[in-house]
């Protein structure tokens, strides 16, 4: 009798690359599908230091009075992006996983730490969207 090999664990999907990123985010510009709040976040997550704001800043940027309206807007965002790039975010992980890491608490957490994945922001330089981020410099 012969037993069946283990099944490998699934791979997790590789970050997109910066012309990828730049791909999918002028798509998402052409078809305008980025809402006011998304472009608030997105700004002040490129012009902060080293590209991290918390859940509460994120949600200062857009305007929100309840952290927990960052995470299914920038979800939003997430999941378009990821539609756009044809990438699987892996399971259990937020959409803004697509283009974001977190630190110190989950994703609804208010004190969690979001920082833009660099080829994110490589591909937002590349658009120039905001001007003052080919200036901008890490802390």
């Amino acid at each position: 009798m012969t037993t069946a090999a283990p099944t490998p664990a699934p791979t997790p999907a590789a970050i997109p690359t910066s012309t990828e990123y730049h791909k999918a985010l002028r798509l998402l510009y052409v078809a305008n599908t980025i809402s006011d709040a998304q472009w608030s976040m997105l700004r002040a997550h490129c012009l902060a230091p080293d590209y991290t704001l918390t859940t509460v800043e994120l949600a200062e940027a857009a305007g929100f009075e309840k952290p927990g309206a960052v995470n299914l807007n920038y979800g939003r965002f997430g999941a378009k992006l990821a539609g756009r790039l044809l990438y699987t975010v892996p399971p259990k992980e937020p959409q803004a996983s697509v283009f974001a890491t977190f630190a110190e608490g989950g994703a609804e957490a208010p004190q969690t730490r979001w920082t833009l994945r660099p080829e994110i922001v490589a591909a937002v330089k590349l658009l120039n969207w905001f001007p003052r981020l080919a200036k901008h410099k890490t802390a």
